[in-house]
């Protein structure tokens, strides 16, 4: 039997039901996709736009802390929480954390914290504060858990930002691997030895930070929408910003020939259909645009090799998403 995510523990159904119900509790105008937002109207002037988002590193935390790969822990916090922030052009303010943990050796948070302020300050955002917790009732001897949560202002001012229509593109820039999704998954495909200790040390590259490029198209009005793509891959988070009435075709035969060698390893073990719901398959973040802006994010985004991946199209099933 092909080990899967829900066998591993982690339940998508579970997920879905939370997300029903805080879409009846959480004020709709405010909560978004990827990141939420704040106005704030003072003296009847122009509306500031906050964005603040809430993340952590997730399982991945585990391989990393055994490696003491306390930068990569960093700067996975920061990449997953400045990504969707991202999402909302937003640039970020300041930025807490939660840490959790039993036992874990002074000098070991205390160069963790040191890493986080140090990538922090390469993007101007503050580190100002957050709780450290010892709880030794639920967290395992010798690790921690750490969330973050950032607050960044909207440099669109939440306006001029064109609607998406039919024959925008889809761009896809390069993921630097699994980045931080999957890895309850990936830890058990290792444990299984259907890993090897080469391809496992792979997984644990530092994710991509995206956010100076596309703030920068955001600058440009270049952007329509942006998906971040983490837990849910391509089809989970795509179908996210696509209004009804169209949906994202997207050629899977791009995705293949454009992808690391670690996806078709787990498409190997997985199978095809369920790397694409759990992984990335290589594309860190989706860019909506009109096609004849390509050259400009080409440009812009040129360290991230951005990928034509697909084109929006007239649905008439309101799915929003599709493989061509």
């Amino acid at each position: 039997m092909k080990i899967t995510y829900k066998i591993t523990g982690v339940d998508y159904d579970f997920d879905s039901k939370i997300n029903s119900h805080l879409e009846n509790v959480l004020d709709k105008n405010l909560v978004k996709n990827f990141a939420s937002l704040f106005y704030i109207n003072k003296n009847n002037s122009k509306n500031i736009v906050l964005a603040a988002t809430c993340d952590g590193v997730g399982t991945k935390i585990i391989p990393l802390l055994k490696y003491k790969m306390f930068k990569t822990i960093a700067n996975d916090l920061v990449a997953m929480n400045f990504n969707d922030l991202a999402t909302k052009g937003a640039h970020p303010l300041f930025f807490l954390d939660y840490i959790a943990n039993n036992n874990i050796a002074v000098e070991d948070l205390k160069t963790f914290l040191s890493e986080l302020n140090n990538i922090l300050k390469k993007y101007n955002c503050k580190l100002i504060g957050g709780e450290t917790s010892q709880m030794k009732d639920i967290i395992k001897k010798n690790i921690f858990d750490v969330c973050g949560f950032v607050v960044g202002y909207s440099i669109t001012g939440g306006n001029n930002i064109k609607p998406i229509e039919q024959n925008d593109i889809l761009i896809g820039l390069k993921s630097n691997g699994i980045h931080s999704n999957g890895f309850t998954l990936i830890r058990k495909l290792y444990e299984k030895k259907q890993l090897s200790q080469t391809e496992f040390i792979e997984t644990l590259k530092p994710t991509y930070i995206y956010i100076n490029q596309i703030l920068e198209l955001f600058k440009l009005n270049i952007i329509k929408n942006v998906a971040n793509i983490t837990g849910g891959g391509l089809c989970g988070n795509i179908s996210r910003i696509i209004p009804n009435g169209l949906k994202a075709s997207i050629s899977k035969n791009i995705i293949l020939n454009n992808m690391d060698d670690i996806f078709t390893k787990l498409i190997n073990i997985i199978g095809e259909k369920e790397a694409f719901n759990v992984f990335n398959m290589g594309i860190g973040m989706v860019l909506v645009i009109d096609k004849s802006n390509y050259d400009i994010v080409k440009k812009i985004c040129n360290k991230y090799r951005p990928i034509m991946i697909g084109e929006v199209i007239k649905d008439d099933k309101n799915c929003n998403f599709c493989f061509k």
